[in-house]
């Protein structure tokens, strides 16, 4: 997949947080999913200190599963400490927004 100057931009944005809206099928929980890597593989953020939100329990389930391979990928060439980050993904705030509110709530 060829990354476009707008997800890069999403992916790197280190000055506070960040909000991904575009339509359908343009790439948003790519985007995610590869900023959240980045900010754990950087050691900026741990998995369990991330919120990501989405509208569909389908796209939070797909997050979750794709964060989980791309983890595991990692370890798998050689970035054995975040063995911790990949146990952390079962509990990490990545839900629908409807979900979040209820938890906040």
């Amino acid at each position: 997949m060829e990354i476009k100057k707008e997800q890069l931009e999403a992916i790197n944005h280190r000055d506070g947080n960040a909000l991904v809206s575009a339509s359908a099928g343009s790439g948003k929980t790519f985007v995610m999913i590869q900023r959240v890597i980045s900010l754990v593989l950087e050691k900026k953020a741990n998995v369990n200190e991330i919120l990501c939100v989405t509208f569909t329990d389908m796209a939070a389930r797909e997050m979750k599963e794709k964060m989980r391979k791309a983890f595991i990928e990692k370890i798998n060439e050689g970035e054995t400490w975040l063995a911790e980050e990949l146990m952390d993904i079962s509990t990490a705030d990545v839900s629908t927004l409807h979900s979040f509110c209820s938890k906040l709530i």
